[in-house]
């Protein structure tokens, strides 16, 4: 995947050098593509004190801090839910030429 202008991205905060603050995952958003490649890019970073703009940032997927990654993915909740059947569609029993009402509301649905 290549980055674009105005994607989203995760940007590997660098900490402080006292520890105090570790390195954490922000948002950001990319500003500019530099070099015609997919690499280095230009961030707006967006953190709990504002936003930072890093003008020349490498892509890494180990996450090291000081560059950016792309999003972790997650699992989609909307696979996990059926889809709503149309009315006319056999009941979820299997009742053998058992056709669903339709109406709301109605067990079949």
């Amino acid at each position: 995947m290549k980055p674009s202008i105005a994607r989203m991205v995760h940007y590997r905060s660098r900490g402080s050098a006292d520890g105090q603050h570790p390195p954490e995952c922000v948002p950001a958003i990319v500003t500019g593509l530099l070099d015609g490649d997919d690499e280095p890019v230009s961030l707006a970073v967006i953190n709990k004190a504002g936003l930072f703009f890093n003008p020349d940032c490498r892509h890494d997927e180990g996450q090291a801090p000081g560059t950016w990654h792309w999003p972790e993915q997650k699992p989609s909740l909307v696979a996990a839910v059926p889809a709503p059947r149309p009315a006319g569609d056999a009941v979820p029993d299997g009742v053998p030429g058992k056709r669903c009402c339709g109406r709301a509301g109605c067990p079949c649905n």
